[in-house]
């Protein structure tokens, strides 16, 4: 078995060159100055075995999915990704072969994403994995698309299709691998292999007033925009961009209802005036940005159905750790 030392040594080390983090050989590092014009934007999220992962998840699905939660988190403040520390809890019987298939490919996506590795913390535990990530990027100083930022009168949209996540969990829970069909390996490799939106946030921030991810679910994160902002909101249903993998796998009640409720889609949720929409659609291609309600007054949220009629709210709304 290899000292806390060593494998930090060989796994860890060689992917966190930059000077700032002083080859790892003191406790602290050194954040990069932000942009002129810009603010610090701060986020930390946790993953953990059994609770955000499958038993079968490989440290492959582990990188990309913490990497995709924090970066997400980022795309909501319309932040650009600077740098990253990551706590790593894990087991030690399989400590150093995670290890190193993790930090491979921890370190490709960082890369991918111009994000700089400088560091955190290696601990042991008998049981579940567990990872954190503190994520440090720069936004605008006259950017802030927080979700209070929202008006009254603006136009809900979402970029990309909805419910594919919850869908490959789904399939990867229920059907073997060799039993999937080619659509029901695609929603599996959108839950194992997520991407997060903040070039697209960047892109469009100048136009929006609020932004937030998708990670609990369309129905649970428009209702935090809407409690931040103090509005409601009309949502029409039929508009909803229901993922195509879920179209053809599923029944339409059941595929909407993922599509509503599916966590960890890390699609944007966002608001806008509506004279900025079409310049959004530019902007955003060839990503699809799909308006899909309102925001207004009425102080409740409201789902419409095809004749604008109301129509019953999902009965799951999205994922609560406490719930």
């Amino acid at each position: 078995m290899s000292s806390e030392s060593s494998l930090i040594a060989k796994y860890i080390a060689p992917h966190t060159t930059s000077p700032l983090a002083k080859k790892l050989l003191d406790d602290t590092a050194t954040l990069p100055p932000p942009p002129p014009n810009s603010a610090y934007a701060i986020s930390t999220d946790t993953i953990v075995e059994h609770i955000h992962t499958l038993p079968s998840s490989t440290p492959q699905t582990y990188a990309h999915k913490i990497l995709a939660a924090n970066l997400s988190d980022l795309a909501a403040q319309a932040a650009k990704p600077l740098a990253i520390f990551l706590s790593l809890t894990i087991p030690k019987r399989i400590a150093e072969n995670f290890i190193k298939e993790f930090s491979y490919h921890f370190a490709q996506g960082c890369k991918q994403n111009n994000l700089l590795w400088l560091g955190g913390d290696l601990t042991t535990t008998p049981h579940n994995i567990c990872i954190s990530a503190t994520i440090i990027g720069c936004s605008a100083k006259n950017i802030d698309p927080k979700r209070a930022n929202a008006k009254n009168n603006d136009i809900i949209l979402t970029t990309g299709e909805l419910g594919e996540a919850a869908l490959g969990l789904k399939v990867l829970q229920e059907i073997p691998p060799e039993q999937q069909t080619s659509e029901q390996q695609k929603a599996a490799q959108r839950y194992n292999n997520p991407t997060a939106r903040w070039k697209e946030a960047l892109l469009i921030a100048p136009y929006v007033n609020a932004i937030m991810d998708i990670s609990d679910g369309l129905a649970a994160d428009l209702t935090k925009l809407c409690t931040a902002a103090q509005l409601g909101a009309d949502l029409y249903i039929p508009s909803i961009p229901i993922a195509q993998t879920l179209l053809k796998t599923l029944p339409h009640k059941q595929a909407l209802s993922l599509a509503l409720s599916g966590g960890e889609d890390f699609e944007l949720l966002i608001t806008a005036p509506p004279e900025n929409i079409t310049i959004l659609r530019q902007k955003t291609a060839p990503l699809p940005l799909t308006a899909i309600g309102r925001l207004n007054n009425n102080g409740t949220i409201r789902y419409l159905d095809a004749n604008n009629e109301e129509t019953p709210p999902p009965q799951h709304k999205g994922y609560d750790h406490f719930a």
